[in-house]
């Protein structure tokens, strides 16, 4: 290998490697289709709604096991009894509450925090009709961090790796009749 000695000037040069934030460039987060019929999916399956209440659950269609990731999710209607976070693909919780699994990490709208299935109420604000989430999935530090992008209230959490095995997915968990979300 030679180099051109033009372009050396003798001075050192720092090159500082950044995390690559990803965006899903081959593909847009998309909720799967729903075998369950008290969920209805719209808008190319970027629409989640629970049409008859009771907890039900939705799981985004991609995977993440590497890179950082920044998913927007706005809440249109309903504002208690939903959860946004991630779940393990591999191990996706079921049973009459979702949420309290070890492979589920995220925040409710109500205020508590899920952390590998334990809950906590950690200060997180009640959220708002037609507010928005930023969820960042960073699998390279095995962290989830959420953001109201509206009240600037913030949560970041370390996810076991043990208990919520990669890959990941997109969850969103909701109760009430009515309740929908979107992605953006």
């Amino acid at each position: 290998m030679k180099f051109d000695e033009r372009f050396i000037d003798g001075e050192t040069t720092t090159v500082i490697s950044t995390p690559k934030i990803v965006q899903s460039e081959q593909e847009v987060e998309r909720f799967l289709m729903s075998n369950n019929p008290h969920v209805q999916l719209t808008d190319s399956d970027r629409r989640c709604e629970n049409i008859s209440g009771g907890w039900h659950c939705v799981f985004g269609m991609l995977n993440y096991s590497t890179d950082i990731h920044r998913i927007r999710v706005k809440l249109e209607k309903g504002i208690t009894d939903i959860l946004i976070g991630i779940s393990s693909r591999d191990k996706s919780p079921s049973g009459p509450f979702f949420y309290n699994k070890p492979t589920t990490c995220g925040c409710f709208t109500h205020g508590y925090v899920v952390i590998n299935g334990q809950t906590s109420s950690a200060g997180w604000s009640r959220a708002a009709e037609n507010d928005i989430f930023e969820l960042t999935i960073n699998c390279n530090e095995r962290s989830l961090s959420i953001l109201n992008e509206r009240s600037r209230a913030q949560n970041t959490m370390q996810v076991n790796i043990h208990q919520a095995p990669f890959p990941w997915c997109l969850f969103v968990l909701f109760r009430p009749v009515g309740s929908r979300v979107s992605l953006l």
